[in-house]
């Protein structure tokens, strides 16, 4: 169960280094962006306590929301790219 966590977990980090890494653009939404993300994680939370792995199809489909995320965040100008980080932070102090 921990080699599970840990893979789910790994899969999170990854997306929020690219997210992180993101670079300029424009057009999409930062706050739904951050409302997406935000509920990708508490998706990927409760995949982890189902014991839900890669290969799965719950799991497989959650990664490609994932992939489709990110590339909208790439797209981000350095203004929403801001508007996006206040955001998350906000929610995630919301979710504790």
């Amino acid at each position: 169960m921990k080699g599970k966590l840990k893979a789910v977990f790994a899969v999170m980090l990854l997306a929020l280094l690219v997210i992180c890494m993101a670079s300029c653009g424009g057009g999409s939404n930062p706050k739904s962006l951050a409302k997406q993300f935000a509920d990708l994680q508490l998706e990927f939370n409760q995949l982890a306590t189902d014991g839900v792995m890669s290969g799965d199809a719950k799991f497989d489909a959650a990664t490609k929301k994932i992939e489709a995320l990110n590339e909208k965040l790439e797209n981000l100008s350095e203004a929403d790219r801001a508007i996006f980080d206040k955001e998350i932070q906000r929610l995630s102090a919301s979710m504790r």
